[in-house]
């Protein structure tokens, strides 16, 4: 029984894990989008654009973080899922530990 709970929680904290990294990597996300709107906004109108490649590179790496931060949603919510059954047959195995006692 122990086991069991000990498994469960750290899935839970593998969860969590997971949770807080694709925050990270959406604030990556908030950050090269703001880079990219600040080089857009600091050229004069009257300069020549940024550098393609520079450009180009920083949309990559948008999409690339767009990409992880997908990623890593979708890892979560599986997690989130299982964790959620967990609990239910933690609660189960509970009512039925409770059911057997009475």
């Amino acid at each position: 029984e122990a086991a069991k709970v000990l498994v469960r929680l750290r899935h839970l904290a593998k969860a969590e894990a997971e949770r807080q990294r694709a925050a990270q990597f959406q604030g990556l996300l908030q950050e090269a989008e703001a880079e990219l709107s600040r080089l857009r906004a600091s050229a004069p109108a009257e300069a020549v654009p940024a550098p393609q490649a520079e450009c180009a590179r920083l949309k990559a790496t948008v999409a690339d973080l767009q990409a992880q931060c997908e990623q890593l949603r979708v890892l979560l919510q599986a997690r989130e899922a299982e964790a959620e059954q967990y609990r239910a047959q933690a609660e189960a195995e509970q009512l039925r530990a409770q059911a057997s006692a009475a």
